[in-house]
């Protein structure tokens, strides 16, 4: 039985002060969950109910791979998965892959839970979070495509607490920031706009993330629509501004 905040836990809210950016806080976060077996996270937040779809709006990180998490959002699977409802409604915590879940799923969140099962996501974790407003919610992903039923048992049974601490410590970090407030923009946004600071064109950042130079674009569109900016030197001014990206 647990009876004390596990020491990965302690060192990693002790470092949190110490992080220049969020994605290096992010980095930490999953480096601590490793130590868990957990291999994999996906962090998605919302100030507000969404407008028009969860999928355009949330602000997410992820450590699943590019094709998986490029897969999710390009067919909006956000709106469509369960675990992401969970989260919007409930605020305690639910494993992946029970009966009691999976016997009433739509069609369509089938196609979700199909899409994670293509990448060997079966053993996981859903916790919801909440922050600054009645309406702000979101959900913290864990998962763990290696262990086996059994081993993920035993690490919920011994570090359930010790993994939502961690969930929350890095959720607290994100709200102390007012990172969201100002901008909303997923993973591979994040991760083009990197690019575009350093000076890759739409063709170059294509080869470099190995998407098609359709997808490059349609990444750069809505990096200009979420910073409000008209064209992409605009878009490097702000993200510099902003420290939205790491040096």
């Amino acid at each position: 039985m647990r009876t004390e905040t596990d020491k990965h836990v302690l060192d990693f809210i002790s470092r949190l002060s110490c992080f220049t950016s969020m994605d290096e806080a992010w980095d930490a976060y999953c480096c601590a969950l490793s130590d868990y077996g957990v291999e994999h996270a996906c962090y998605g937040f919302m100030a507000t109910q969404p407008r028009k779809s969860v999928t355009d709006e949330v602000l997410s990180w992820s450590s699943h791979a590019p094709a998986f998490t490029d897969a999710y959002f390009a067919n909006g699977h956000p709106d469509h998965d369960w675990s992401v409802q969970w989260s919007m409604t409930e605020t305690r915590s639910q494993r992946w892959n029970v009966p009691e879940i999976l016997e009433h799923l739509s069609p369509r969140q089938q196609q979700t839970e199909n899409l994670a099962y293509d990448f060997g996501l079966y053993e996981g974790i859903v916790i919801p979070i909440r922050g600054v407003t009645a309406s702000s919610w979101g959900g913290i992903g864990l998962a763990a495509p290696h262990l086996g039923a059994t081993e993920w048992t035993r690490v919920l049974d011994t570090h359930h607490a010790d993994l939502e601490i961690l969930s929350q410590a890095f959720h607290e970090t994100v709200l102390k920031s007012s990172y969201y407030g100002h901008f909303k923009l997923s993973a591979r946004e994040q991760e083009v706009l990197q690019w575009v600071v350093r000076g890759l064109n739409k063709h170059e950042i294509a080869d470099r993330l190995n998407i098609s130079y359709r997808t490059a674009e349609v990444h750069m569109y809505r990096l200009r629509q979420k910073l409000q900016c008209v064209n992409d030197a605009q878009v490097v001014a702000k993200a510099l501004v902003f420290n939205l990206v790491t040096p």
